[in-house]
């Protein structure tokens, strides 16, 4: 971040008169462009969802690059639950990235909002499985009562100031569907 000045100056050597002194500094001012491919991946488990039982999203965040980038906005708005039931969600950081405004003890909502810390650039084949990103995994005991598909999204954001060259990566959502299961006697 910040400006690249670099000054050069030239002196005539000794025994030499410069008739024009004033054209011996030149300053080259260059002001920073970064540029983050940021991604979020979204999946549920299990897909399709049982009533009565635990659903977790996991959502992974990272940075193609090529420029590292920090306070990152991430946002998800939870699928409304039935029977009164409830979010509880938290973040946890590999490699070199760090969560940031984000919580990393769980957390009971029904949105996920805050700032990402550092997203190093991961450019490795099997991000986001290894490098360096952040995981937000939320978690819900559904009621017994709960009917109809689910579908959820997550964004993230650069910060004011970066460029993203692809936005299309930037939204990821997942629908699942609900499979009602029961044990008759």
């Amino acid at each position: 971040t910040g400006n690249v000045i670099n000054t050069a100056s030239v002196a005539p050597p000794a025994g030499v008169s410069d008739p024009d002194s004033s054209n011996n500094t030149a300053t080259d001012n260059d002001s920073a462009a970064p540029r983050a491919d940021l991604i979020v991946d979204k999946t549920s488990s299990p897909n399709p969802y049982v009533p009565g039982q635990p659903l977790t999203y996991t959502i992974k965040v990272w940075n193609r690059g090529p420029s590292q980038v920090s306070a990152a906005a991430f946002t998800d708005t939870l699928p409304t639950l039935a029977g009164g039931a409830t979010w509880s969600y938290s973040c946890a950081a590999s490699g070199t990235a760090n969560c940031g405004t984000l919580p990393t003890a769980s957390t009971v909502g029904s949105s996920i909002s805050g700032n990402t810390g550092v997203l190093p650039v991961n450019n490795v084949a099997t991000a986001p499985s290894a490098g360096a990103y952040v995981t937000i995994t939320a978690t819900a005991t559904l009621s017994a009562t709960q009917t109809g598909q689910l579908s959820n999204s997550a964004t993230i954001t650069v910060p004011g100031g970066t460029t993203d060259p692809d936005t299309t990566n930037n939204t990821e959502g997942d629908t699942n569907p609900v499979n009602p299961t029961g044990d008759l006697v």
